[in-house]
């Protein structure tokens, strides 16, 4: 008060000295110091979390609508738990600050800041030969950092609420020229910050039972979220190397927060699994990642060969299987053969195998000799190539017109013999 009093003073003197024989009474009602903007929102009803540090915003004080000012004495204050001081900037005279309040000569009287206690005062007052100030006025600008976000729970929960906190004045005065005061009202600032949603971590493991496993074979991925609980974990994967994650599966969880999927991947290669839980209002994500070999797979082919002695120009069937799982099986093996002289073998025929990953072909020689067969698969991306065992066919001449004589009369003779010996035997007297 010894400082208003002083304000009131130096007004006093300063009118007096400028215009001794009269005195301004200032009576208007709608004059108005304020703190803008009204309100400043930070953070968000979904309880997000606002960087602290490095949340700051701005206020400005003004004096509205006022007539014959020539000094002013404002105590500010704000609450030190929620914010922080950073900075300030006084926009006094009017001739230097095009938006700010009083003309010179001006006389500065408090410009003090209490960062611990959270208030800054500030006064001014124009001095002669200073025309008195009229209008709207900016007197200071300041500086704030968000100094705490409180968790939801630590006001009381369970819902994220927002915490107000208010900018306004202990005391705030106007003197007219003259050193009247000067009638206003005042209008507070409302800062809001939004509590802090709580949630603890969590962990989420995955396991692949074989890790490295051939093509067309299945390996099981299982895992479990901590805490336990009933949720859904989103299994994706991709290829070593790649940007893009692609989904696999959604699994639910059991109660204990246990699952497992079983998995057949679609091609040979080095895939990378990541297992997902997305979180809940209480707990953070979690995301764990495997990796997963799934080398060439390596096929077996059988072969059959029947009859393995044939005569020139009859057929010989040629059949067997391949181990290979591929959906549809819509591919060939090849068959070839040599004769057991040769060294290279000839291409005999490109057969398609079945949906059981069956084959079967008739072949008719066209050569005398002893062949060797084989089967052979060339391989692919998610396969190596493979061999059957070697089968052998033995294809004999035709027997001659005159060969089939000789045998026809062997077989009359023999014949004629049986009989003859059968007719003497029944005819000899018995004794």
């Amino acid at each position: 008060m010894r400082l208003l009093g002083v304000i009131w003073a130096v007004i006093l003197v300063a009118t007096i000295i400028k215009a001794p024989f009269a005195l301004n009474l200032t009576t208007s009602t709608e004059t108005v110091v304020k703190v803008e903007p009204s309100l400043i929102e930070l953070g968000n009803a979904a309880g997000d979390p606002i960087p602290i540090p490095g949340t700051q915003f701005t206020v400005t004080v003004r004096i509205y609508n006022v007539t014959n000012l020539y000094g002013f004495d404002l105590k500010f204050r704000w609450n030190t738990t929620c914010l922080e001081y950073v900075s300030h900037y006084v926009h006094v005279p009017r001739n230097t600050y095009l938006d700010g309040v009083l003309w010179n000569p001006i006389l500065p009287l408090a410009d003090e800041v209490n960062s611990t206690a959270g208030t800054y005062w500030i006064a001014y007052s124009s001095m002669y030969p200073a025309p008195s100030f009229n209008g709207t006025g900016t007197v200071f600008t300041m500086t704030f950092e968000v100094a705490n976000q409180p968790y939801d729970h630590e006001t009381g929960g369970p819902n994220v609420d927002p915490i107000d906190t208010i900018l306004d004045f202990s005391s705030t005065d106007l003197a007219a020229e003259g050193g009247d005061p000067i009638p206003h009202c005042v209008e507070s600032a409302t800062i809001r910050i939004w509590e802090k949603l709580f949630q603890i971590s969590s962990t989420i493991s995955i396991t692949i039972s074989l890790s490295i496993i051939n093509f067309g074979e299945n390996t099981t991925i299982r895992g479990g979220i901590s805490p336990s609980r009933s949720a859904n974990v989103t299994l994706l994967y991709k290829l070593q190397g790649e940007a893009v994650w692609k989904n696999l599966i959604v699994i639910p969880t059991d109660p204990e927060g246990k699952w497992a999927y079983t998995w057949t991947p679609p091609k040979a290669a080095v895939y990378e699994l990541n297992a997902t839980w997305l979180g809940d209002i209480n707990t953070f994500p979690a995301s764990q990642t495997g990796t997963l070999t799934v080398n060439k797979a390596v096929p077996t082919i059988t072969i059959n060969v029947y009859p393995a002695q044939v005569t020139l120009g009859s057929n010989v069937t040629i059949n067997g299987t391949i181990s290979l799982t591929t959906p549809g099986m819509n591919f060939n093996i090849t068959i070839q053969y040599r004769l057991q002289e040769d060294v290279e073998w000839t291409h005999l025929a490109a057969v398609q195998i079945d949906t059981l990953g069956q084959y079967t072909h008739l072949w008719r020689p066209d050569k005398v000799g002893i062949y060797e067969l084989r089967v052979i698969w060339p391989g692919d991306q998610n396969t190596h190539q493979a061999e059957s065992e070697h089968k052998t066919v033995k294809v004999e001449d035709q027997p001659t017109e005159m060969a089939l004589y000789i045998v026809t009369g062997i077989i009359t003779v023999a014949i004629m013999v049986a009989v003859a010996i059968y007719l003497v035997k029944i005819r000899k007297p018995h004794k």
